[in-house]
């Protein structure tokens, strides 16, 4: 018995230490929420965010993970411009280092599209669970999630989420929800002032960017 207690938090621990985390939803339970999950479910195309964990089809990939690695996943890109790659049937866009094969940066298309590659679409992507497409305003993913706004560092063009790594180094893991973010203004040209942010008038989610950053 003991030893089968020893075996089990062993296991325990080396899940934890390891790359591959539990997907916790930091999804509200609702009506709503359970239709939109139920149509994620029926979709040819799925992934998902988990803080720096990035699934496909139920597939592991993170920021960092080797080009070849993602088209064992994705399959061949439909374009490849220039240390970018792009998938336009799932939505994905990512760029790799100049000087090795490692992902750089990723970017899931959901509102605009990319170079006549990728078209706007209906899908949904999960983040931590909470569902989110190009019909929904970012008001309508905070109100479908235990979030609030004060949770993310709020700029003029996006709402930014900072995670750490998942390998313990000193790069953490910067989620951008690019949208135009309404604010308050008052006067006009050069004297225009910029007032409070205005939570009821936000838009769609055009991207979600995610790189490294050391802030």
């Amino acid at each position: 018995m003991k030893i089968y207690i020893l075996i089990l938090i062993t296991l325990l621990l080396s899940a934890c230490n390891g790359n591959t985390q539990v997907m916790k939803s930091k999804a509200k339970d609702t009506p709503e929420v359970r239709a939109m999950l139920e149509a994620f479910n029926k979709q040819e195309h799925r992934i998902e965010i988990n803080k720096c964990e990035l699934r496909y089809n139920g597939n592991t990939f993170f920021l960092g993970s080797t080009l070849e690695d993602l088209k064992k996943i994705f399959g061949e890109p439909d374009y490849n411009g220039h240390y970018a790659y792009a998938w336009k049937s799932i939505g994905v866009v990512v760029t790799k280092n100049k000087n090795n094969d490692n992902l750089r940066s990723i970017y899931l298309y959901i509102y605009e599209g990319y170079d006549n590659v990728i078209k706007p679409n209906d899908k949904y992507i999960l983040i931590e669970g909470i569902p989110l497409n190009r019909n929904l305003v970012f008001a309508d993913f905070i109100n479908n999630s235990t979030y609030e706004f004060d949770d993310f560092l709020i700029t003029k063009d996006s709402y930014d989420m900072i995670k750490n790594s998942c390998n313990n180094n000193k790069d953490k893991i910067k989620y951008s929800f690019d949208s135009s973010v309404p604010y308050d203004y008052s006067g006009g040209g050069h004297l225009q002032v910029r007032g409070g942010f205005r939570p009821d008038l936000t838009h769609p989610v055009e991207r979600i960017s995610i790189y490294k950053t050391r802030k």
